[in-house]
C-alpha cells in the first residue's frame, strides 16, 4: 500500500513540475484558437456584435450566414444602418470565404462625395522661361512662367495665382475635369494637394512631361468614401483596402487618405497600417509609433491597433514585430484569450499575426461535385474554385437572403450579348460584366471570367484597344496564333484530380503555396516583378516572383548607426548599404551605447529606446529622456536546464523511496567494508604506559581503560588483558559486496 501512495505522490510532483515549463508558441497559439472557438460556442454566433461575427469568420471561418443575414438588399452592413467600414469588413470576410460580393462592391463605389477640406494647385515647370496656353471648359487662356518659374497671371476664374505665384490653384468648380496645358517649351505638370489651412504640401506620383508645341492633361480626381455627404476617414481606409485587395483602381482616394492622416481625430485609425499596404511607403511611421518597444495603442485598445499595426507585415518580421508577439504571449490569458477574453480582438490578433492556415481566396475544387458542402444549393467548380451567387437565389432559399430571383440562361442570351449556345449562368450575377462572342478583339479591362474562348469583359469599360490578325485570336487578353495558344487544358477535368485549368491552359496543382515554392508574398504594390496568380499567399497578399528590393539607408531618410551604437529616439530598418553590426536608424540618433546612471542602470539595466529581442522591459526603474529600462531576459534553455536538474532530483528521490531496502542493505556492506579499513587505524595506537597498570606495556590492539571512570578497588587480573578481534567475513561475501557496488558504479 504505501508503495502505491508513494507512486501517486511521485506521479503528481512530476506533473506539477512540468507544468512550469514554459508552452512554446505553437502551443499558445493553438490554445488561443480553441478559447475562441469555445468564446463563439458559448455566445452563439447570432448573439455576436457585427464586429465579432466579421472577425469570427476571418479567424476560424465561423459565422457566415450571421453576417450575410445582416445586410440590407444585399448592398450593405448592418441593416439598420448602412456604414462604410461595417460594408467593407463584410466584404472582406464574405470574399475570403468564396461568396460573391458584387453588389455590396457597387454600393461601396456609389458611396463616394469629393473631399471639401482640400486644396489642389497645378505647377507648370520647364529649363527656360516659356508661355504656355491652358486649356478647360471650352475656353483658353495664356499664361507666361519666367527663369526663376514663377507664373505671370491668373489663367481665368478658375485657376489663380497661389504660393508666391509659383503655383496656380484649382477651384473646386472645376474639379473632375480635364485641363490641357501647352509650352512653346519642353516642360513637365503635375498636381499638388495639401489640407486647408496646413503647410503640408503633398505632391502627385503622377508627372506629365511634353516637348515644345505638345500638350499634357491634367485632372482632379479625388473622392472619398461618404454614405451621407460627409467624408468618412475610417471607412475610407477599410473601403479602398478592400477594393484594393480585389483589384479596383483606388488611385483616386489615396490623395485624401495621404491629406487627412495627420488629423488628430484620424490618428486613433492607425492610417499608416493601411497606407503602407496601398502604398508601399510610411513604414517607419507605422514602426516608429510602437509604444514602449512592445505593442501600439492609439485607439485606446492595445490589442485591436496591434493586431492592425502587424497586418501588413505578416511576411516580413522587423524587430518591433518580434517585440510584440513576445508580449503578446507574455499577456496572454491562462484561458488562451486576450484583453480579457475580448472576443474580437482574439480572433483580430490570430487572424492579422497566427492564421491558420495559408489558404486561396475561394474554396478549390476539380469539379461541381467537390462544392456540395458550399451551400444547400448546387454549385459550379469554375476555374478551380467554388461558386454560388448567394445574393441572386430563389425566395425559399434558405441558404440566401430573401427577396431575390434567379437569372437564367435566356437572361444571359437577351441582355448580356451571348450566343445561344454558350451557358453564361454563372456570369449573370455580375451585372456590370457581359459575354462576347468576338475572338478578334482585346479589351482595356479583361477579367477572368470567360464563355469558352469568348472574352467576358467590363460593359463600362469596353474600349478596344488592339485587334488581332485574321491568323491571330484573342487568347485571355493577348493575340496569339493558333499554334501558341496552349491546349493542355480547357477546363479542370482535362487535368489530373490534384490539378486544374490555370487559365492559360496549364494544368498546375491544385494548392501551391507561394512561400513553399519559392517565391515571395507580399502587398500588390510592392510587387516590381510579375504576379504569380495561381500561388497562394495568406489573407490579401499577392505571389510576386521577385523579392523586395531594399533602399539605402539615405533613401529612407535614416543614418547608419556603428556597431557600438544605438538608434536612440527612432526605429531601424533594413536597407541594403549597411555590413554587420550597423544598423540604419529612422527618425532618431545613433548615439554611444552606455549604461544609463540612474534607478535602471543601478539594478542591471540598460536604458534604450525600444528593448532588443533578448531584453524585456521593467517598469518598475525609471530612465532619463522618456527611454525604457531593458533588462536581460532569462533564457528559454536556462530555465529548462534548472527544471530539468530538479526533475532529476525528483526521479532520485523517488528510486531512493521505492528501493529504499534494497540501497540499505547495499550501504550496510559498503559501511561495514569501510569500518573495517577505518578499526585497523584506529586500534592501532603508540605503546602508551597506564598509571593503573603499575608501568606495564599496553599490547597493541589492546583498549586503555577509560579515563572518566572512576578506579575500582579490586585486585587487578593477573592475566594479561587482550582485545578479541572482530571475525573476518569469508572471503566470497566480501567479493559478493565488491561486484554490487562495481554494479552500482556503472
Amino acid at each position: 500500500m504505501k508503495r502505491e501512495v508513494t507512486f501517486i505522490l511521485i506521479f503528481m510532483f512530476l506533473l506539477l513540475s512540468v507544468s512550469l515549463i514554459s508552452a512554446s508558441e505553437e502551443e499558445q497559439v493553438e490554445k488561443a484558437y480553441t478559447c475562441l472557438e469555445n468564446r463563439i460556442n458559448q455566445s452563439n454566433c447570432s448573439a455576436l456584435s457585427f464586429e465579432e461575427k466579421v472577425f469570427s469568420l476571418l479567424a476560424v471561418e465561423r459565422c457566415q450566414n450571421e453576417v450575410m443575414l445582416e445586410n440590407l438588399s444585399n448592398n450593405c452592413w448592418p441593416k439598420s444602418s448602412c456604414k462604410i467600414k461595417s460594408t467593407a469588413q463584410a466584404v472582406l470576410a464574405l470574399d475570403t470565404n468564396g461568396v460573391n460580393t458584387t453588389k455590396a462592391e457597387n454600393w461601396l463605389l456609389m458611396q463616394t462625395a469629393t473631399p471639401t477640406d482640400m486644396e489642389w494647385f497645378l505647377e507648370i515647370e520647364s529649363l527656360s522661361a516659356t508661355t504656355c496656353t491652358i486649356t478647360y471648359s471650352d475656353s483658353s487662356y495664356t499664361i507666361s512662367i519666367s527663369q526663376d518659374k514663377k507664373v505671370s497671371a491668373n489663367a481665368g476664374n478658375y485657376l489663380t495665382l497661389a504660393q508666391d505665384n509659383y503655383w496656380l490653384k484649382i477651384s473646386p468648380s472645376i474639379y473632375n475635369k480635364n485641363i490641357s496645358i501647352s509650352c512653346d517649351k519642353s516642360f513637365i505638370t503635375t498636381l499638388l494637394f495639401k489640407k486647408k489651412e496646413s503647410s503640408t504640401i503633398h505632391v502627385s506620383e503622377t508627372v506629365h512631361s511634353a516637348a515644345a508645341g505638345g500638350r499634357t492633361s491634367e485632372k482632379v480626381d479625388s473622392f472619398c468614401f461618404s454614405p451621407g455627404g460627409a467624408c468618412d476617414y475610417e471607412g475610407s481606409l477599410w473601403a479602398t483596402f478592400v477594393l484594393y485587395s480585389l483589384n479596383y483602381d483606388v488611385s483616386k482616394f489615396m490623395p485624401y487618405l495621404i491629406t487627412m492622416m495627420d488629423d488628430d481625430t484620424n490618428k486613433a485609425y492607425l492610417p499608416e497600417s493601411f497606407l503602407y499596404f496601398l502604398t508601399g511607403k510610411f513604414r517607419t511611421d507605422l514602426l516608429l509609433k510602437q509604444k514602449a518597444g512592445l505593442y501600439w495603442e492609439e485607439s485606446g485598445d492595445k490589442y485591436y491597433d496591434t493586431a492592425l499595426a502587424l497586418w501588413p507585415f505578416y511576411y516580413e518580421s522587423p524587430l518591433e514585430k518580434e517585440n510584440s508577439k513576445s508580449w503578446l504571449l507574455d499577456v496572454q490569458q491562462s484561458t488562451g484569450c486576450w484583453n480579457n477574453g475580448n472576443l474580437r480582438d482574439t480572433a483580430f490578433i490570430l487572424y492579422s499575426i497566427w492564421p491558420r492556415s495559408v489558404s486561396p481566396p475561394y474554396g478549390e475544387c476539380d469539379f461541381n461535385s467537390d462544392c456540395s458542402e458550399v451551400s444547400c444549393k448546387e454549385a459550379t467548380c469554375d476555374d478551380g474554385v467554388c461558386f454560388y451567387d448567394y445574393f441572386n437565389c430563389e425566395d425559399n432559399d434558405d441558404c440566401c437572403n430573401p427577396g431575390c430571383t434567379v437569372l437564367t440562361d435566356d437572361d444571359c442570351g437577351s441582355e448580356n450579348q451571348c450566343d445561344s449556345d454558350l451557358d453564361c449562368s454563372i456570369y449573370v450575377s455580375e451585372s456590370d460584366k457581359y459575354c462576347s462572342d468576338d475572338k478578334t478583339k482585346v479589351y482595356k479591362e479583361i477579367s477572368d471570367w470567360s464563355c469558352d474562348n469568348h472574352i467576358c469583359v467590363e460593359e463600362t469599360t469596353e474600349e478596344l484597344v488592339e485587334t488581332c490578325d485574321a491568323i491571330e485570336q484573342c487568347y485571355v487578353g493577348s493575340c496569339l496564333s493558333t499554334e501558341d495558344i496552349p491546349d493542355e487544358c480547357v477546363i479542370n477535368s482535362d487535368c489530373d484530380s490534384d490539378e486544374i485549368c490555370d487559365g492559360y491552359g496549364n494544368c498546375v496543382s491544385a494548392s501551391l503555396d507561394c512561400a513553399e515554392e519559392g517565391y515571395y508574398c507580399m502587398s500588390d504594390v510592392n510587387c516590381e516583378g510579375n504576379y504569380l496568380y495561381d500561388y497562394d499567399c495568406t489573407g490579401v497578399f499577392v505571389c510576386c516572383d521577385t523579392e523586395v528590393s531594399l533602399e539605402i539607408c539615405s533613401d529612407e531618410g535614416g543614418d547608419i548607426c556603428a556597431n557600438d551604437e544605438t538608434c536612440t529616439g527612432g526605429t531601424t530598418v533594413e536597407v541594403s548599404d549597411t555590413v554587420y553590426g550597423e544598423t540604419c536608424c529612422v527618425g532618431g540618433t545613433c548615439e554611444e551605447e552606455v549604461i544609463v546612471t540612474s534607478d535602471c542602470g543601478n539594478n542591471d539595466g540598460i536604458c534604450r529606446s525600444s528593448c532588443n529581442k533578448d531584453e524585456k522591459e521593467n517598469s518598475l526603474y525609471d530612465c532619463d529622456s522618456g527611454n525604457t529600462c531593458c533588462v536581460e531576459k532569462e533564457t528559454t534553455e536556462s530555465s529548462k536546464a534548472w527544471l530539468w536538474i530538479l526533475l532529476a532530483l525528483i526521479l532520485i528521490s523517488a528510486l531512493g523511496i521505492v528501493f529504499r531496502d534494497k540501497l540499505r542493505t547495499q550501504w550496510l556492506k559498503l559501511k561495514t567494508k569501510f569500518g573495517k579499513k577505518d578499526n585497523k587505524k584506529r586500534f592501532e595506537m603508540p605503546l602508551t604506559t597506564h598509571p593503573n597498570f603499575s608501568g606495564r606495556t599496553l599490547s597493541r590492539g589492546i583498549l586503555p581503560p577509560q579515563l572518566s571512570r572512576p578506579p575500582m578497588h579490586r585486585p587487578l587480573p593477573t592475566h594479561s588483558l587482550t582485545h578479541k578481534k572482530p571475525e573476518e567475513k569469508p572471503k566470497n561475501e566480501l567479493d559478493d559486496v565488491l561486484k554490487k557496488l562495481k554494479e552500482m558504479g556503472k
